[in-house]
């Protein structure tokens, strides 16, 4: 079992009993099963199971392009992930199964409310290239010319790993918060000096010598 670095002593973690629920359906969904998962709704309590979420693409209240094989997104049109568990030393490990399409760097405008159709319409795109160039483009306009590109799943990036934590005061808005040996993902090297990056949500500048390339 992988241990905290502020928390060295096995004999500080015990196993705990996992249960979740489908937000659409209420049953409760095995640890053995991987299932979708909102960061944003219910203050990122959110879940769907794959039975629910293939059966709400089905019925056309989730477009196909918005589905398990597109972007992904809930009820509510945010992009989301694949979450599980894994039965590790010590216990279940929960892990992410495949990032949100796109990853944290990427910026998509969408309706509060849209149906099928409407989103398929009025989202918009905005992504970097790996040589640094920002695209925006037209969700209508790519998926008529090219139906099943989508950008990859967490996005692109380097990932790094922490070597030291950082948390910078609390009146700082820009920057990255971490605690030793975490992963970064989506990181871009600003100038040599300082990095950006996203970890668990959040994004961010940080250190890069805080860091070590994974």
């Amino acid at each position: 079992m992988p241990l905290l670095p502020h928390v060295p002593d096995p004999a500080s973690y015990v196993p705990i009993s996992l249960s979740s629920y489908c937000d659409v359906c209420h049953y409760s969904i095995p640890p053995s099963h991987a299932r979708f998962h909102c960061n944003t709704c219910n203050n990122g309590n959110y879940d769907i199971c794959n039975s629910c979420y293939h059966s709400l693409v089905n019925t056309g209240k989730i477009a196909r392009d918005n589905g398990p094989m597109g972007w992904r997104r809930c009820l509510r049109s945010h992009r989301m992930s694949i979450v599980g568990y894994e039965d590790r030393e010590g216990g279940p490990q929960r892990i992410v199964v495949k990032e949100i399409v796109g990853g944290w760097a990427l910026k998509d405008d969408i309706p509060t409310r849209a149906t099928a159709t409407q989103q398929q319409h009025q989202d918009h795109w905005r992504w970097k290239e790996h040589d640094g160039t920002a695209k925006t483009a037209s969700a209508a306009r790519m998926l008529a010319s090219s139906p099943h590109v989508f950008p990859p799943s967490g996005g692109i990036g380097l990932r790094v790993q922490a070597l030291w934590s950082y948390f910078p005061g609390d009146e700082v808005r820009d920057e990255l918060r971490f605690p030793r040996n975490a992963i970064i993902t989506e990181v871009e090297d600003i100038n040599g000096d300082w990095f950006w990056g996203a970890y668990c949500g959040d994004k961010g500048l940080f250190p890069g010598n805080y860091v070590r390339v994974v």
